[in-house]
């Protein structure tokens, strides 16, 4: 598997930080998040557990903890090229355009670092 370029791993420090911000929440049955070619409406936070990206229903990345996935689909309003699939157990953080607005007010540039750096392409 390989990774998306673009994309850094947040660390357990700013994985903590954004939790505080935005809760997780947990998907108990494996499910697809986002479908090839639509246009997402949030971007999800991997904070653990394993989300992979599908190709016609074929694995081509695993995602790793603490990348966020379809940041940029969602801001550009742009359809994904890819699936999304996040399996059972696993842990998200979903920012949708409301919280991205509360982040971009916040004076804490932490936040505001996380959600730059971090994105990756679905």
């Amino acid at each position: 598997m390989r990774r998306l370029r673009n994309s850094r791993l947040l660390t357990d420090e700013e994985l903590a930080n954004f939790t505080k911000f935005v809760g997780p929440r947990t998907y108990h049955t494996s499910s697809i998040i986002i479908y090839e070619g639509h246009y997402p409406h949030v971007a999800f936070l991997l904070v653990e557990g394993n989300i992979e990206i599908v190709k016609r229903n074929k694995k081509v990345f695993d995602v790793k903890k603490g990348v966020i996935i379809g940041l940029s689909e969602l801001l550009n309003e742009r359809p994904c090229k890819y699936s999304v699939k996040i399996n059972a157990n696993s842990k998200v953080c979903i920012i949708d355009k409301s919280t991205l607005d509360k982040i971009s007010k916040l004076e804490d540039n932490k936040i505001k670092n996380i959600i730059s750096s971090s994105s990756m392409a679905c």
